[in-house]
């Protein structure tokens, strides 16, 4: 999974209690501190430009943590930060099957792992 930061709305009482806690989730280090506090040990902390591969069944996903921001000017400093990021799945060593998307950071994106 991959969770662009962490408040009420995208991380909320539900998918705490119903989402595995060794699933991967890669995030913002401020998420990921939280959620291990909240036992789900597959949290993993990225830094911003920092690429983390998931290889499952001859498929691989790259992630690739880019700079995101919740909300511009005065506000942001209210919001917990947050984290852009750009995904290349590939197949069985082929060329990517899908190279470039962007996810912006205002979602939880769920990704084959």
């Amino acid at each position: 999974m991959v969770l662009s930061h962490l408040h009420g709305d995208h991380f909320d009482r539900i998918a705490r209690r119903s989402l595995d806690t060794s699933l991967p989730i890669l995030t913002t280090p401020h998420a990921a501190r939280r959620l291990e506090s909240w036992g789900f040990g597959g949290a993993e902390a990225m830094a911003t430009w920092q690429s983390r591969e998931l290889v499952k069944a001859g498929e691989t996903l790259t992630v690739h943590s880019a700079p995101g921001e919740h909300t511009p000017g005065w506000a942001s400093w209210l919001l917990p930060p947050v984290m852009g990021s750009v995904l290349r799945a590939s197949r069985r060593g082929r060329r990517a099957v899908a190279e470039g998307l962007h996810h912006g950071g205002h979602a939880v994106s769920t990704v084959a792992a």
